[in-house]
């Protein structure tokens, strides 16, 4: 099966929820196709409701809740899944998850808010869909998985991204460049 991964708060302004309907929509098409893994806390409210919608929706055979895991296993988390989603409803800060799953070659779509804005490219780092729209993440999803050019494309440019822009050497260059104009 595809494995998806999303990884971060649990929190409904971050939208997991939508990870669990695009999970149904796929899984009509393409039964037991998928897997998922929510990695993460929050509020337990929150994470008992997405459980009661994965089981109402049928699919919570599909799904795994790994809590919260060590970030020194969040590289090979990565590694072992096919995509990472990204699925924030709010105007989120840079996000620093995107930059780990694709310096890991695992591709990533992601909602295009705050801080992402600043280096996600639809089609040449990532796939983005719009907030809130589950038939939208699926659609994406699907077109992931079905077009192996673009996937390979996404990897390569992401990763190449990641290694060339969000260095420390370059971070180091950036930050020297700064204080020498301020002063």
């Amino acid at each position: 099966p595809i494995r998806l991964l999303y990884s971060g708060q649990l929190h409904e302004y971050k939208g997991t929820h939508l990870t669990l309907s695009a999970l149904h929509r796929l899984n009509e098409k393409h039964p037991n196709a998928f897997r998922l893994t929510i990695a993460g806390t929050g509020p337990e409210h929150y994470v008992q409701q997405l459980k009661k919608q994965a089981q109402n929706l049928g699919i919570d055979s599909l799904v795994t809740f790994a809590g919260k895991l060590p970030r020194d296993e969040m590289s090979s988390t990565y590694q072992c899944h096919d995509i990472l989603l990204v699925t924030s409803l709010w105007e989120e800060p840079f996000g620093l998850i995107h930059l780990e799953a694709m310096g890991s070659g695992t591709p990533v779509i992601s909602t295009f808010r705050g801080g992402m804005k600043e280096f996600l490219v639809h089609g040449e780092v990532c796939l983005t869909f719009e907030p809130d729209i589950a038939n939208d993440l699926s659609e994406k999803i699907s077109t992931l998985t079905t077009d192996q050019p673009l996937r390979e494309k996404i990897i390569k440019n992401a990763r190449k991204m990641v290694e060339e822009e969000y260095c420390v050497k370059r971070y180091a260059e950036n930050l020297e460049s700064f204080l020498k104009r301020a002063l």
